[in-house]
């Protein structure tokens, strides 16, 4: 067996400064595997003469590519492997990341090369601990959600005055998840998780859904004919990850020994612009007209 190979996505969009510590980031990672990183650049117009686009004439192993326009994050992210596969083929692996991750453990890829040298999952999540409500965000959804219950999120989303009171909740459960809850089982950093996490067994599990700022792609996911062309322009990647993979047969797996951290910005407007209630409004709509119609008596 060759070498493995690594390929990761980010989406850019206007936040170059913090694309470029992700970058940094990556490359700093320990081990013996091919890696790629590629950055998809939804920023019009781009910054070609920033630092950015600099990063590739310093290293090989970065490209940074534009579509000319604002695709979105999944759909920016499909957009840039189809991309790449045309040059290169298919790596290993993907990973699609939002550009405020980091991985404190620098032997991440390999040890994910090493753990699932065989018969690796399609989709694998990772334990992701987040720095704004101190919680792990994986698994996203353990078990698949019933039409009743996605019918319900319709209703919550229709509404910018509803869907604003329901944000603003979360964001308050969040800030006292942070002040006051506990995170038990996540040690980041070299170390791997050395408890139990949300009260369950670290043995990696199948799961419904991965949360969607970090998901891992075995090559078997293309292979077997699954992408990344979701419908919505942002929100909603779990579902459509889900769904796609149970259309295929395909596992999702969560994996705690394997982590990530991701540096939520503590901001309440993040929670309640009418832009992002739109997008999360519109992804709601797809997903659950896309894959939960019918019956909302039934799964």
């Amino acid at each position: 067996m060759g070498i493995s190979s690594v390929l990761t996505i980010c989406v850019n969009y206007r936040n170059d400064e913090e694309t470029v510590t992700f970058i940094r980031g990556v490359l700093r990672q320990e081990g013996d595997f091919n890696q790629k990183v590629l950055v998809v650049d939804n920023s019009v117009p781009p910054r070609v003469d920033g630092p950015l686009y600099r990063m590739p004439e310093s290293d090989g192993r970065v490209s940074v590519r534009s579509p000319n326009g604002n695709l979105g994050y999944m759909r920016g992210a499909a957009w840039g492997l189809r991309e790449y596969t045309r040059q290169y083929g298919l790596p290993d692996w993907v990973a699609v990341s939002n550009t405020d991750i980091e991985m404190p453990q620098p032997d991440f890829f390999s040890n994910l090369v090493k753990c699932y040298a065989s018969a690796p999952p399609a989709i694998l999540a990772p334990a992701i601990f987040s720095e704004l409500s101190a919680q792990n965000l994986n698994p996203y959804m353990e078990t698949r959600p019933s039409r009743l219950r996605m019918r319900i999120y319709q209703l919550l989303f229709r509404y910018l005055p509803v869907a604003s009171s329901y944000h603003a909740l979360a964001f308050a459960k969040t800030l006292l998840l942070k002040k006051y809850g506990t995170f038990r089982g996540f040690t980041y950093g070299k170390a791997n998780v050395t408890a139990k996490a949300r009260g369950n067994s670290v043995q990696p599990r199948r799961i419904y859904a991965p949360q969607g700022s970090f998901v891992l792609f075995n090559r078997s996911y293309f292979d077997c004919g699954g992408n990344l062309d979701h419908g919505a322009f942002l929100c909603g990647e779990e579902f459509f990850i889900a769904e796609t993979a149970r259309h295929l047969g395909l596992a999702v797996v969560y994996d705690p020994r394997i982590q990530v951290v991701h540096k939520e910005h503590a901001t309440f407007s993040r929670y309640t612009s009418r832009r992002l209630l739109s997008h999360l409004r519109d992804a709601t709509n797809y997903v659950t007209e896309t894959f939960f119609s019918g019956s909302i008596t039934g799964p």
